[in-house]
């Protein structure tokens, strides 16, 4: 996903609402809701799982406001995935996730980009690491998001890692 996202609430860079399975995508649209649950990839985790993507827009919104995902349900999951762009709401924003309720591994925020300290606004954080620009860009980024699948999966560049298949 590419480009600019605007809406009410439960808006997304790629989806707004997931109920199924996410893997291998990436949004780089700047995501603006005027309510609650955005996110840069995902407004609204429902269940599903989000594995091996990430979100670089910038996002904007009221409440539950993340860098990658607004709202992750109690039975949502996300693996593998990070976020970099600028989170900006009035509570619970996070730089990865607005509010957390349930799984979260391996997965990375740029505390420096998103202006973001926290990775979550509210809830669990467990599983997340945030590094600097420098640590998530070029070669840094295989040496400091570690768990990552730099074979199959991930390519670093001269800026954020991208996915295998967009190389």
């Amino acid at each position: 996903s590419k480009g600019g996202v605007s809406g009410g609430t439960r808006i997304g860079g790629l989806i707004g609402r997931n109920i199924g399975e996410i893997i291998n995508s990436y949004s780089i649209s700047n995501v603006d809701g005027s309510f609650n649950e955005i996110g840069g990839l995902v407004g609204y985790n429902e269940g599903g799982s989000i594995s091996y993507s990430y979100a670089r827009g910038i996002v904007n919104g009221e409440e539950r406001i993340g860098g990658l995902v607004g709202l992750n349900d109690q039975s949502g999951t996300i693996t593998n995935s990070y976020s970099t762009g600028t989170v900006q709401g009035t509570a619970d924003v996070g730089g990865l996730i607005g509010v957390n309720g349930s799984t979260i591994e391996l997965s990375y925020w740029d505390i420096e980009s998103s202006e973001q300290s926290n990775a979550v606004g509210r809830g669990n954080s467990e599983g997340t690491s945030g590094l600097t620009t420098s640590e998530m860009t070029g070669t840094s980024a295989e040496q400091n998001m570690t768990g990552f699948d730099w074979t199959d999966i991930w390519v670093t560049t001269d800026s954020y890692p991208v996915l295998f298949w967009e190389e």
